[in-house]
């Protein structure tokens, strides 16, 4: 699958794009790091949006009954494939990495 690296001034615009035009799809998120392992936060539960606030340097899932929030990330990087979105991947200042992989890839809309 290929992987593209936004840059940060992309960041709130690609996610505001996406979250407008969001279809019912379930999201699986887990976090992993050299000292924690690999954790599950959430299994196929519905994806109500995806953000970052620049003010706030904050980037969120938004999931039915969770908010997964990853304040200051360092990078995102998005998994893309025939114009569907599959994975967002987050990592923070404390180089632990947040997936957000969707359950039925996501049609990104139009430009």
């Amino acid at each position: 699958m290929p992987t593209r690296r936004l840059e940060k001034e992309q960041w709130q615009p690609y996610f505001d794009r996406i979250s407008r035009e969001l279809p019912a799809t379930n999201v699986d998120v887990q976090v992993s790091g050299a000292d924690m392992g690999v954790q599950t936060e959430s299994r196929k539960i519905p994806l109500l949006g995806l953000t970052y606030d620049p003010r706030d340097d904050a980037f969120s899932i938004l999931c039915e009954n969770l908010e997964h929030r990853v304040t200051k990330p360092r990078s995102i990087a998005v998994e893309e494939a025939g114009g569907e979105l599959e994975a967002v991947e987050i990592i923070d200042e404390e180089d632990h990495r947040h997936i957000a992989k969707l359950s039925g890839p996501l049609q990104l809309p139009p430009r």
